[in-house]
């Protein structure tokens, strides 16, 4: 059995970039930790500590692109232990081999809680409102969740951050999480409290939010 924490286990912190979104955030070196980023500019990110490698290009939407990675991390690290998804962004400033000890030792998935609101259904109202997405699309989202039973006020969290162990349990949640994802909306946070409250993943959360948190990430926004 892999000890959390131990010099032995396989950790990757990964990231996806697609259409110049984001910048590549500088990441501090540590031994044993293993770094990914999936691009469609290769180009931007060669000769850096980071190993790069193809991004998705099943979706004519970059944003569905990005999020293939993201959410099928079983899939695309194949041989991990463990792994630390971190959103163009984010710049990670915690020790990722730390945080695997801290917050994975009774859990398989660690994230963030969203920072202004614990409801999918007002997350799905305000963002189909923005027009993040077509209206139609999240109404038929939330229409089936309220359907499932899905209770209103049942939490929200943020998936720019996410920690995972990669076990059994993990990869039924990721594939669930991804069928939702490719049948509704591209705002990945309306489904993932429906899949969590379905699934049997441990879940903890990180103290604070992604934007006021004890020295785990730094919030530096989108390039564009």
């Amino acid at each position: 059995m892999m000890v959390v924490g131990s010099s032995s286990m396989r950790l990757c912190v990964y990231t996806a970039i697609t259409a110049r979104k984001d910048s590549l955030k500088r990441l501090s070196s540590e031994e044993g930790v293993h770094r990914v980023i999936f691009t469609d500019r290769p180009e931007d990110h060669a000769g850096g500590t980071w190993e790069v490698r193809p991004a998705c290009a099943l979706f004519a939407d970059p944003r569905r692109n990005s999020r293939a990675h993201k959410l099928l991390a079983h899939q695309y690290l194949d041989g991990y232990d463990y792994s630390l998804w971190i959103d163009g962004s984010i710049r990670l400033i915690a020790s990722p081999r730390e945080l695997v000890g801290t917050y994975l030792r009774d859990a398989d998935v660690a994230m963030f809680r969203h920072p202004a609101r614990n409801c999918l259904y007002v997350e799905a109202a305000g963002l189909s409102g923005a027009g993040y997405d077509r209206g139609e699309v999240f109404a038929e989202q939330v229409a089936r969740y309220r359907r499932a039973g899905h209770p209103e006020g049942h939490g929200l969290n943020e998936c720019a951050v996410i920690l995972r162990r990669h076990n059994a349990r993990t990869e039924v949640f990721n594939n669930a999480w991804w069928s939702e994802y490719c049948r509704y909306s591209c705002r990945d946070q309306v489904s993932v409290n429906y899949v969590l409250r379905n699934s049997d993943v441990r879940l903890v959360l990180f103290p604070g939010t992604i934007q006021s948190n004890p020295g785990i990430v730094v919030f530096e926004g989108h390039q564009r």
